[in-house]
């Protein structure tokens, strides 16, 4: 009776391993130039995710913006994106662009009935592979999955280095817009080359200057904060981009965005070398907290790397844990 069961048992498990490699060989990788008609699940399987991270009001915007905004952003001729494609249907998908000579991983998402088969991985072979063959030789990733999965097998796999990063939140109200705003001061148009010179400075030597390329010259850094004036990252009132001086120059800015109508964004903070540990930091992100909580703002959020000191200001200021986030960085190519 017990070899009975022994064969029987060893059966199933054939038939079960067959079945995965039937499975596994009816998906396909294939290039997309539009969304699958089936994105709706993806969206409705991110909702419940986004709207714990960032509320409801923002979630409604997600909803309502996302299949429009990634339609634009595939139509695009330096994007490039992955479907993994299983009986019709698209089941995994990454997206990936290029900027300033960089290689970027911008959305990954795979259906939850097809998780942890390493289809990650399989999609970020096809990115990889279709960035290097335009010229990367640095890569990124900072997206965020809005699903519980642990990618560092598979980027570590392409050479790419892991940086664990945390998203902080705080809940504002109508008592934050008192707070001290310090010697702040709206960053003018005419602000910006003095404060790109600031995010230059700050980041030389700053441990986080792997993750931003376009801090890493002056041309690029004017151009990120004239893109994030313009809307590009959200709503930005002019009172949200302020700089603090100091002997009629630009001594420290912080930047805000809208996420929804009643989220806000820290973008970025920056001081000048010379002048950190002074409290600049500080009065900067008090400015942003007051200016946030006058327009009604219920919540704001910040990323910042888990090495980083500033995560102290931060939660001095009442910002607390809401994720752990990995990105990963490539600096170059590996050598075959």
């Amino acid at each position: 009776w017990t070899t009975r069961v022994q064969h029987r048992h060893a059966g199933e498990g054939l038939r079960l391993a067959r079945r995965a490699v039937t499975l596994i060989s009816m998906q396909i990788l294939k290039k997309l130039s539009a969304l699958p008609e089936n994105f709706p699940n993806y969206l409705g399987e991110m909702l419940p995710e986004y709207t714990v991270l960032y509320g409801e009001c923002a979630a409604q915007h997600y909803a309502a913006t996302l299949e429009a905004s990634l339609s634009t952003t595939l139509a695009h001729p330096g994007v490039t994106a992955y479907g993994m494609v299983s009986k019709g249907d698209v089941i995994g998908m990454m997206i990936a662009l290029m900027r300033y000579g960089v290689g970027e991983i911008v959305f990954v998402h795979v259906l939850q009935a097809h998780r942890e088969q390493g289809l990650e991985a399989d999609l970020l072979r096809g990115c990889v592979e279709a960035l290097e063959q335009q010229g990367a030789t640095r890569l990124v990733s900072e997206t965020m999955p809005l699903y519980a999965v642990n990618l560092d097998a598979a980027f570590i796999a392409h050479d790419f280095q892991p940086i664990k990063r945390a998203l902080m939140r705080r809940a504002l109200s109508h008592e934050d817009s008192l707070l001290a705003q310090g010697l702040t001061t709206p960053m003018s148009v005419e602000d910006e080359p003095a404060a790109a010179l600031v995010l230059l400075d700050a980041y030389a030597d700053h441990p986080d200057r792997v993750l931003h390329h376009e801090l890493q010259q002056h041309d690029a850094s004017l151009s990120l904060l004239r893109r994030f004036r313009a809307g590009e990252f959200g709503a930005v009132p002019p009172e949200w981009m302020r700089v603090t001086r100091h002997q009629g120059g630009c001594s420290g800015l912080i930047m805000g965005h809208a996420i929804s109508d009643d989220t806000g964004y820290a973008f970025q903070l920056a001081v000048a070398p010379a002048l950190q540990g002074q409290g600049i930091g500080r009065c900067l992100l008090q400015a942003l907290v007051a200016k946030m909580a006058a327009t009604g703002m219920q919540r704001m959020l910040l990323g910042v790397t888990l090495s980083n000191p500033a995560i102290v200001l931060y939660r001095d200021l009442g910002f607390s844990l809401v994720r752990t986030v990995a990105v990963y960085v490539r600096d170059e190519a590996p050598k075959k």
